[in-house]
């Protein structure tokens, strides 16, 4: 598992920092629309259990990105492909235990290939720990859900060393997120906020407040608070210089 996080930092680096930008520091052209015509894809209806949430969260973001042209919408999901990674226990926290420690190991064999036994699924309230063995290794989640804010929180540990976090809050009329990666004393973090109409990712070597029950403003400028980024405004792309 330890491996695996290395093999995840370097996937980021190559996707933002090594692969062309055709039209870095520009703009291109973007759709404005999905390819159905809709341009309303936020779930606004109320989740009552965190994998629903995370799943509205999911496909509101899916539906966004879709607008955006390429090359800029490979590399964006090139790199949720890497990032999703640690957040994958919120798809089955809510459901009942077996269901849910059978489609956990399902999302891990099918998914990322990756073989994992021994699972724990516990629920207390809004916390939920997940547990497993992975090539011998310990792993644990831990996640907190806050209905009221439609905003959750989950961090991974292996051997009981925290090496990733990852939150979310719903807005009016979209989401922001934070992904928090650990390695060596060291902290790759990456945030993104979207609407129905626009998106924005960033990274960063600082870690920022939690955004955990939606205690922040969020916008663009939100997200550019590093060097590296990538816009989706007003049916334009743009690269951070």
């Amino acid at each position: 598992m330890k491996k695996s996080l290395k093999i995840s930092l370097i996937l980021i680096v190559i996707i933002i920092l090594v692969v062309p930008m055709s039209g870095c520091g520009k703009k291109e052209e973007g759709n404005t629309k999905t390819k159905d015509g809709s341009t309303d894809v936020i779930n606004d209806s109320e989740s009552k259990i965190l994998s629903e949430s995370y799943k509205s969260l999911l496909e509101a973001r899916d539906g966004v990105v879709a607008k955006i042209e390429e090359p800029a919408k490979s590399r964006i999901n090139g790199i949720f492909k890497v990032l999703d990674m640690m957040a994958i226990p919120l798809k089955v926290c809510g459901l009942d235990e077996e269901t849910a420690k059978t489609s956990l190991k399902d999302y891990y064999e099918n998914i990322y290939y990756n073989d994992i036994e021994d699972i724990e699924y516990i629920t207390e309230g809004n916390k939920y720990i997940i547990m497993f063995k992975n090539e011998g290794a310990l792993g644990k989640f831990i996640a907190y859900y806050d209905e009221k804010s439609d905003s959750a929180q989950v961090e991974m540990y292996i051997e009981d060393k925290l090496i990733s976090k990852y939150e979310y809050t719903k807005i009016e009329s979209g989401y922001a997120e934070q992904y928090y990666i650990y390695e060596d004393g060291e902290i790759v973090m990456c945030k993104t906020f979207f609407t129905d109409k626009d998106f924005c990712i960033g990274f960063d070597i600082k870690e920022g407040s939690s955004i955990y029950k939606g205690d922040a403003n969020f916008d663009n400028n939100w997200v550019k608070s590093g060097d590296l980024w990538i816009e989706y405004e007003n049916g334009v792309v743009n690269y951070s210089d």
